[in-house]
């Protein structure tokens, strides 16, 4: 994975003068959003992602990060988010996360555990296991194993997927705005000169409305669809 400053992101991302129409038709699941902007790109709203930025709003990565800023002011989608997770503080995966953070698990790490598990919600394992990178940086495999699995239970006892649903009209928002100036050919080929990737690519741009800080990373993820080899590339 690549870290990217917010700078670099912007200049990239938010493009302006689209010469063709803005995409409109979303495909939605339960727990995710997706605007197909070209064959092999896509924009996207995850509901994994959300809910693991809410855990990371009530530990020490968010006071030291946006909420340690001064000149910050939280959404009412980010107050939203934290007040629902807040009734369950207790649940181990809010502790597991801390721990992880105070070992130095944080920045590219989280999202990139995030984007390899599958099945939304569900967390599971990745398809073609845990990266070395991500091992040595987690302490061992184990560690992401347990942190999946917490972060899997809070979504079941909290019934994440409700809040996601109930607002997706601020996502179908968040999507519209964005898409109306995205030049999605331009960023993939930006995105492939910078990953260098080689065969088959699916590029995909994914908005993290609740991420502390506020995104930025890069994430490159192989999977494989029979004799067919996938290299994903996460913008997020």
């Amino acid at each position: 994975m690549k870290y990217l400053s917010a700078a670099i992101v912007l200049a990239v991302l938010i493009l302006v003068a689209c010469a063709a129409p803005p995409p409109v038709a979303m495909t939605e699941g339960d727990d995710a959003l997706s605007v197909q902007l070209a064959p092999d790109s896509s924009l996207d709203i995850e509901a994994r992602l959300e809910l693991v930025a809410g855990i990371q709003a009530w530990t020490s990565w968010a006071a030291a990060g946006q909420e340690g800023d001064p000149g910050w002011f939280p959404s009412a989608y980010y107050r939203e988010l934290k007040q629902f997770l807040a009734p369950y503080r207790t649940h181990p995966a809010f502790g597991l996360t801390q721990e992880m953070q105070d070992r130095g698990f944080m920045y590219d790490t989280v999202p990139e555990l995030v984007l390899l598990s599958r099945h939304g919600l569900e967390f599971d394992l990745p398809e073609q296991g845990f990266p070395e990178h991500l091992i040595r940086r987690a302490g061992g495999e184990q560690q992401l194993r347990d942190l999946l699995a917490a972060w899997r239970s809070l979504a079941r006892d909290c019934g994440f997927a409700t809040f996601f649903n109930g607002h997706r009209d601020y996502y179908h928002q968040l999507a519209s705005r964005l898409c109306r100036n995205l030049q999605a050919r331009r960023i993939s080929q930006w995105m492939q000169a910078f990953f260098g990737a080689t065969g088959h690519q699916a590029f995909h741009y994914v908005l993290g409305p609740a991420l502390t800080p506020g995104g930025g990373y890069g994430v490159s993820i192989q999977t494989t669809a029979g004799a067919e080899t996938v290299h994903h590339l996460y913008q997020i």
